[in-house]
């Protein structure tokens, strides 16, 4: 039996469930180019059906879940249609009225007015099923006819998608974003499968939401909080935390958060006039630090609160996107191991849908250990070899190209990797990567110029399993650390052989390669560790700035290109820049 999920929110993806596994899952942004795209995710389920097609399955979608009761939520409104458009600037000037006012901010705060918001929209959206029906229709050959779409609660699929690939029989499953269904955050203490709920929290009051505040009082869009994360380090949190913890508490004994202060665009303004004075390292360090602050007090005071012994953990929800926050996370008492959902925000929701009415149709569905997030499309190598031959690109097929890149990294060159199935979530995992030695600290600098990006942003290192504990005190957070979602402190020798992926702080985020599920990418390290000594690369993702990961061989080329970057391994083919002297390393035909 095959799940389909579908998430119409920031970061609209598809995802295909399978006997408790997910087989596909992708977003709509990678195909039309658009980053953190919203609405019907047209194009990821076009590719969807297509992987059904291939895999000879096209017939056996049985269910079709649909992530969020209601599609009015902040951050892509551009995304809506005209009448959800109206829904949602008319719900926001109603919630900015009310938090100007004494008794509309105590309402705001209340979780009983969150459910009341929550259940009047959803009573506005009486004909949404029938538009995604029709895009149904349109879109695919499933027969609707004994399908039922079935709606699901945002942050039930945000926790259902972290357990579900967790591989835990029992934990604390807890999500936080800034919003979603009228809700910022909810607890569940889950039992083989069995989820009772602890504590919700409404969406006024979400330290997420106001993370993106001051991502935009610093000049970034909304969507670039990762930005807010890498200039922290930089930062003293007591010159502004003080400020920020007035407009935002959390109150130990009640498990409540609690927002002092306005509404967004009225709270942005505000604190623009409050925090004028102060760098914006020092306001990014003070929002970083109230936010690890109060996530790691309410973690203990839940676990506290309702007697849980020693525990896993699993999270998900946008705000567990901050690998700062999830080392901090990992080192409370009682928290035994922690996973992240490796999509942790809204492009997680399609497969958490799809976990969801998965479980409630069969009744039995167990947890399993997310290994690999290589689950997106796939290009063979007869079509890259007829993309570069459309594009007039010169290219070689060597021999052992695993070999000739570990040999070309070796000599510091960066190397664009094109290869197998695209990555699920935002970290590229060697599939969709660029990569180079990480010896040399100003190969930071020199990145960051070809792709366009800030210059505070620190790259990550993907390494070889078998010495990823002599880099980092990694400790029993290794399934974190397989998909770059937590920091953890180098040790001495990496900051001695790898200082261009150590932070100011003295963390990385590391991905450890496994050879059983990429042993390609592992051969292109291991040859280099070979050549070079050291048993890591620096990896970031395969994108221009601002710009979602590349999807296709069209895509690929042409970011290549424009990046200027030394060579591109597409397949099984090597490519150079044609300005690039380096040809005499290209050994075999093309």
């Amino acid at each position: 039996m095959i799940t389909l999920g579908i998430s119409e929110e920031h970061d609209a993806g598809v995802a295909l469930v399978e006997n408790g596994k997910i087989i596909f899952a992708a977003n709509e942004e990678r195909f039309n180019r658009k980053k953190g795209s919203g609405g019907f995710p047209v194009q990821a389920l076009a590719k969807a059906i297509d992987y059904l097609h291939l895999s000879g399955q096209s017939n056996e979608v049985k269910n079709i879940a649909i992530a969020t009761l209601n599609h009015v939520h902040q951050g892509a409104p551009d995304s809506f249609d005209p009448k959800e458009k109206v829904k949602y600037n008319f719900f926001t000037s109603v919630i900015r009225f009310m938090a100007k006012l004494k008794m509309g901010k105590w309402l705001l705060n209340h979780p009983s007015f969150a459910i009341l918001i929550k259940h009047t929209v959803k009573l506005l959206q009486s004909g949404r099923k029938n538009r995604l029906r029709k895009h149904f229709g349109n879109l695919t050959n499933i027969d609707l006819s004994s399908i039922e779409l079935i709606f699901f609660d945002h942050h039930h699929c945000h926790a259902y998608g972290a357990y579900y690939t967790s591989g835990y029989d029992s934990c604390l499953a807890l999500t936080f974003d800034a919003q979603g269904d009228g809700i910022c955050s909810r607890a569940f203490r889950v039992e083989n499968g069995v989820f009772r709920e602890l504590k919700f929290q409404p969406f006024f009051s979400s330290v997420g939401y106001y993370y993106v505040v001051i991502t935009v009082v610093l000049g970034f869009k909304g969507g670039q909080e990762g930005k807010v994360t890498g200039l922290s380090a930089r930062g003293d949190h007591q010159q502004t935390y003080q400020i920020l913890k007035e407009r935002l508490s959390y109150n130990s004994k009640l498990l409540k958060f609690n927002n002092n202060g306005l509404f967004y665009l009225d709270e942005i303004d505000y604190l623009k006039q409050q925090l004028k004075d102060y760098s914006r390292e020092d306001v990014a360090a003070g929002i970083q630090y109230l936010l690890e602050e109060y996530i790691s007090q309410y973690i203990s005071d839940i676990i506290d609160h309702y007697d849980i012994p020693r525990t896993n953990v699993c999270l998900a929800g946008g705000i567990f996107a901050n690998v700062l926050l999830n080392q901090k996370l990992s080192q409370i008492k009682k928290v035994d191991k922690l996973f992240i959902h490796p999509h942790m925000g809204d492009g997680g929701l399609a497969t958490g849908a799809a976990f969801l009415l998965a479980s409630k149709v069969t009744g039995s569905l167990a947890s399993y250990r997310l290994d690999s997030v290589y689950l997106g499309t796939y290009y063979s190598d007869e079509e890259i070899k007829a993309e570069l031959e459309a594009q007039n690109v010169s290219y070689t097929q060597p021999d052992e190209p695993e070999k000739m890149v570990g040999q070309l990294l070796a000599e510091g060159n960066i190397i664009c990797l094109y290869d197998g199935r695209m990555e699920y979530g935002p970290r590229s995992l060697g599939n969709r990567s660029i990569v180079c030695r990480a010896k040399d600290e100003s190969i930071n600098d020199s990145l960051n110029i070809k792709l366009g990006r800030s210059e505070f942003m620190p790259f990550a290192p993907s390494i070889l399993e078998e010495h990823a504990n002599e880099y980092f005190d990694i400790q029993q957070q290794n399934q974190a650390c397989e998909f770059m979602t937590m920091v953890v402190n180098c040790t001495p020798l990496c900051k001695e052989n790898a200082p261009a992926i150590v932070h100011v702080d003295g963390t990385a985020r590391p991905h450890i390669v496994r050879k059983s599920i990429n042993p390609r990418y592992h051969r292109i390290i291991r040859e280099f560790y070979q050549l070079g000594g050291v048993p890591l690369v620096l990896n970031t993702s395969f994108n221009m700035h601002d710009e979602p990961i590349v999807e296709c061989p069209q895509t690929a080329v042409n970011s290549f290109i424009r990046s200027k970057i030394d060579y591109l391994l597409i397949g099984p083919y090597l490519v150079s820049q044609p300005e690039s002297i380096k040809d005499k390393h290209l050994t075999t035909t093309g």
